[in-house]
């Protein structure tokens, strides 16, 4: 509620990685079995349902 109201929020900041990817690694990131928009580092490749409950095959 307090993000919602602008408020600060206290605790350390949370910054997940980001590679750079590139023509060379581009490979690397790219699921078929989702659609375009998919976060390739979302994590959720070892979450239940995966990856019908995230929209794909």
């Amino acid at each position: 509620m307090k993000i919602l109201k602008g408020e600060a929020v206290p605790g350390p900041e949370w910054v997940m990685p980001q590679p750079a990817i590139t023509a060379e690694t581009l490979d690397q990131y790219v699921n078929d079995k989702m659609p375009p928009l998919h976060h390739a580092m979302c994590g959720c490749e070892k979450l239940p349902d995966y990856p019908a409950a995230w929209g794909g095959q």
